[in-house]
């Protein structure tokens, strides 16, 4: 059987009423296959409709988290952004955002520029740096009346002030070279490689 009618319409909101006359005007056969055309096309319309709405901003999160550094050296950049409830950026926020020092294992201080505001709902903080070496600092953001969010926990690299031996020498016969070669670290107070 031949589907009659004009299939050319560009889909938009217009072509729910298009299908829904297929369904009226060809109730059987060809009201079916109408009927299942028009259900897929919602079916791919829905999604796209329902991921387009973002709501009102509730919370801040982090997108890109502090790294390993060394003491005084330039963290690499990190990014919070500021969220409606399902998880979506709030790309028309500009909010400012803070950061500052939540756990402080080395007594250290964050330097730079600690507050800046948000572009397309994303607050990215660069040149950030901490003057103290630990293991286990963390940081929080805050923005007005959101919650205070924490970031994962990350390391300091202190100034050097140990050797270690990182492979160790083994039994070797006599005028042999000793292998595998023995190898010494350059460390800081708390056992973390210094590779500057």
């Amino acid at each position: 059987t031949r589907l009659q009618g004009d299939w050319s319409s560009d889909v938009c909101s217009s072509d729910l009423t298009y299908m829904e006359a297929i369904v009226m005007q060809r109730p059987r056969r060809r009201g079916f296959i109408g009927a299942i055309a028009g259900a897929a096309l919602l079916a791919s319309l829905v999604p796209a409709v329902a991921s387009a709405v973002v709501g009102p901003a509730t919370q801040l999160v982090w997108t890109s988290q502090p790294t390993t550094t060394a003491h005084g050296a330039s963290i690499a950049p990190v990014s919070v952004s500021i969220e409606d409830a399902a998880n979506q950026v709030v790309t028309s926020s500009t909010a400012t955002v803070s950061l500052a020092i939540q756990s402080n294992p080395g007594g250290g201080t964050l330097a730079g520029t600690t507050s800046v505001a948000a572009v397309s709902g994303v607050a990215t903080f660069s040149g950030l740096s901490i003057n103290n070496g630990g293991v286990g600092y963390t940081l929080g953001a805050s923005s007005g009346v959101f919650s205070v969010v924490t970031s994962n926990p990350f390391t300091i690299v202190g100034p050097a002030s140990q050797l270690a031996f990182t492979t160790q020498p083994s039994a070797t016969s006599v005028s042999s070279a000793i292998a595998p070669p023995v190898t010494v670290a350059v460390e800081d107070a708390n056992n973390q490689l210094v590779t500057t």
